[in-house]
């Protein structure tokens, strides 16, 4: 019969055996993004840009010393690789599907809205300042981005005009065409700062949703890096409160930035 001192070497040795290896003793990390979707993630000349990058570039390579490898696909490409393992993580809002293959993380890199736009010279603005509600949005001219999942899951009883380019969309707002798109905050302000509509379209100051999307860091199941998501709270923790998240969001919506 093993000594007690045997017995107790032995659960010292299993104990530190069975410990996840040092986050800094990993291999290079994959993340992956969707490759066209600024201000978030885009691809400019091969290289990933934007806040899901400099996030992950804070949290990874600066704060936890880690090396990350950065690359962009086609979104369902992406999301695939996360799920079968050959990327370990990516940046997007976890759904109940997302969860069978992803840990999230307890904090968001960031959250969004969903906002009210309009053209600022809109004869109808001082009635759309009053909306607080969809169906309020009942004969007003609506249009939005070809491809939009929120237009298409909650505005299916209207009559929505569809655009292929923000740029399209905006003229059409402008120039009164249209009264109204709904879109997500932070994507459209970057554009409007982007494309030099900031004096002609105009977001009102009511959410007409009132739950906020929240983006997070989902990990693959698969992955190392799920046995460290107390580690990588931690540092997202420290982000939100040291105002690191918003610093990196702002970057993308102050009009200088984007010269």
């Amino acid at each position: 019969m093993p000594t007690k001192p045997f017995t107790a070497l032995l659960f010292v040795i299993f104990s530190l055996l069975s410990r996840p290896a040092p986050l800094q003793a990993m291999d290079e990390i994959l993340f992956v993004y969707f490759d066209k979707f600024e201000p978030f993630s885009w691809a400019i000349d091969g290289e990933m840009k934007g806040i899901f990058v400099d996030a992950v570039n804070e949290i990874f390579q600066n704060r936890l010393k880690m090396r990350v490898n950065h690359s962009g696909f086609p979104w369902i490409r992406a999301q695939r690789m996360v799920k079968t393992g050959a990327a370990d993580g990516m940046c997007t809002i976890s759904t109940c599907e997302r969860s069978n293959y992803t840990f999230p993380t307890e904090f968001s890199i960031i959250e969004t809205e969903f906002k009210i736009y309009t053209g600022s010279d809109n004869i109808r603005l001082k009635e759309l300042k009053k909306i607080s509600l969809i169906p309020e949005l009942k004969g007003f001219r609506i249009i939005d981005m070809l491809g939009s999942g929120w237009a298409e899951s909650y505005l299916t009883e209207y009559d929505v005009q569809y655009e292929k380019t923000y740029n399209r969309l905006f003229i059409l707002l402008e120039n009164n065409r249209y009264d109204v798109s709904i879109r997500n905050n932070i994507q459209t302000n970057y554009l409007i700062n982007k494309l030099g509509y900031e004096d002609k379209i105009v977001e009102l100051p009511q959410s007409i949703v009132p739950e906020k999307e929240s983006y997070r860091i989902l990990i693959s199941h698969n992955s190392e890096l799920a046995k460290h998501l107390k580690e990588i709270n931690d540092v997202l923790r420290e982000m939100h409160a040291d105002g690191t998240l918003s610093r990196i969001k702002d970057k993308y919506l102050v009009k200088s930035e984007l010269q």
